[in-house]
């Protein structure tokens, strides 16, 4: 048996060696992705003085789906939603991926993350498509955004509503369920009660930058409705003038083939009428009609002086 070299053993087992570490710290990376997005939302909760878990009820309400390992719903970072459809990702990569074919389809209102972000209606929230995925990045724009809709608002269940929808109705069932989950985590009416607006640290310049961008985002909506609806209004126009043209040309070649029917049925009668009289009449009728004609000229020649 011939033998192996000894460096080639040592090399062999710190190949192996490394494929476990390597193996070992991707499994830790998939283990750990259904903490990530809880993790960013506590810690803003803590620093932005949100009550306990809200942040994190929103996050589920917005991106949550069943893991099994936990035997429970967990906020999911790789989550992407358009067309009211919303698709959970393995990775960061497939989800970024995802979102850039959306849009190279003309597909803009999209949400993304833990949060759920909209890049339509916020879509100077993030510098790129990997941030906006990223979990802390994502919740931070979010813990922003509902300390603006709190401002607004007064409370926080109003602001939860808000941060969803001001359209009453959608505003108060998104409420409704976000607080039901709040309640879940452990969440409590009186840690609401007992937070004030002064406590919270509002960055009131990028709210109002938010807000200008938002408004811009809505302008252009509205110019580009009201610039199709003129669109429709010349195509329509068109379309009439069109449509009475097509009619007039019918109706022209209606009447130049009523003429020719006309005409011919006018021959045709004509041409039975004389076989039906004999061959002295048709002479005599012959002789009368050529009388006629020369009758007809010499009569417009002596008025020519000819």
């Amino acid at each position: 048996m011939q033998k192996t070299p000894i460096w080639t053993i040592a090399a062999l087992v710190g190949t192996l060696s490394w494929l476990d570490t390597s193996m070992a710290a991707t499994t830790q990376v998939l283990d750990n992705t259904p903490d990530i997005c809880v993790e960013a939302t506590e810690q803003l909760e803590r620093r932005d003085r949100i009550p306990k878990h809200l942040l994190s009820a929103i996050s589920l309400a917005e991106s949550g789906r069943w893991n099994q390992q936990k035997q429970a719903t967990v906020a999911w970072p790789w989550t992407v939603t358009a067309g009211g459809k919303g698709r959970f990702f393995d990775t960061k990569e497939e989800a970024v991926a995802e979102v850039e074919i959306l849009m190279t389809e003309g597909v803009r209102n999209i949400d993304v993350g833990c949060m759920q972000i909209n890049l339509f209606y916020h879509a100077g929230a993030f510098e790129t498509l990997t941030q906006a995925f990223d979990p802390e990045a994502n919740a931070a724009y979010a813990s922003q955004y509902l300390q603006a809709m709190y401002e607004a608002a007064g409370d926080w269940p109003r602001a939860v509503g808000y941060y969803h929808s001001m359209t009453p109705k959608l505003g108060t069932a998104y409420r409704e369920k976000v607080l039901k989950l709040w309640k879940q985590q452990g969440g409590r009416t009186s840690a609401v009660a007992s937070l004030t607006r002064g406590r919270i640290g509002i960055d009131h310049k990028r709210t109002l930058r938010l807000n200008a961008v938002f408004r811009a985002r809505q302008e252009a909506v509205r110019k580009a409705e009201a610039a199709g609806k003129r669109h429709d209004v010349f195509a329509s126009r068109r379309q009439a003038e069109l449509d009475a043209w097509r009619q007039a040309r019918n109706r022209g070649a209606r009447i130049t083939h009523l003429l020719a029917m006309r005409k011919a049925e006018l021959k045709l009668r004509r041409a039975k009428s004389l076989s039906r009289l004999s061959a002295v009449d048709k002479e005599a009728e012959l002789k009368a009609k050529r009388r006629a004609q020369l009758d007809d000229w010499r009569l417009k020649r002596a008025n020519t002086g000819g």
